[in-house]
């Protein structure tokens, strides 16, 4: 079982506060069309994901298994991927990756374009929620399995 459920139920607070951090970027790129700054800030790469990192991190999958169950662990996996999908969705349409690419990205343009957006963004805020509550719901169970 997991030695510390207090560290594990802290860094999961920890890779939520880090989502809310890009997502926070993320809205204030789509809301104020922000500068190149902003838009760096909001870069994820999914090849350097901190969630699937730690998930793998010592035997860490298996220990929440078995005290949150596999159906858990495998909705927040799924939430994860969605809210990754959803995210570079909405950030695709503000910044291109490449020098050339990032003068000529401004934003959706008005239409349905815009609209387009607007309803992945949507999406995306909904995602962010269930994340939300799915890490609390396991940081609760955790805690209740530490006392135990």
């Amino acid at each position: 079982m997991l030695s510390n459920v207090e560290t594990v139920v802290a860094e999961l607070n920890e890779l939520k506060a880090y989502r809310q951090q890009k997502f926070h970027a993320l809205t204030y790129v789509v809301k104020i069309e922000a500068g190149k700054q902003q838009k760096e800030e909001s870069k994820i790469n999914k090849e350097h994901c901190n969630f699937l990192r730690w998930l793998d991190k010592e035997n860490r999958r298996d220990e929440l298994v078995a005290i949150v169950g596999q159906k858990h662990v495998d909705d927040l996996c799924k939430l994860h991927e969605l809210w990754f999908d959803d995210y570079k969705k909405v950030y695709g349409y503000y910044y291109k990756d490449g020098f050339i690419s990032s003068f000529f990205s401004s934003g959706p343009k008005n239409g349905p374009e815009k609209d387009k957006v607007a309803s992945y963004f949507n999406d995306l805020k909904m995602t962010n929620t269930a994340c939300d509550r799915q890490i609390d719901k396991m940081a609760i169970q955790l805690k209740v399995a530490g006392h135990s």
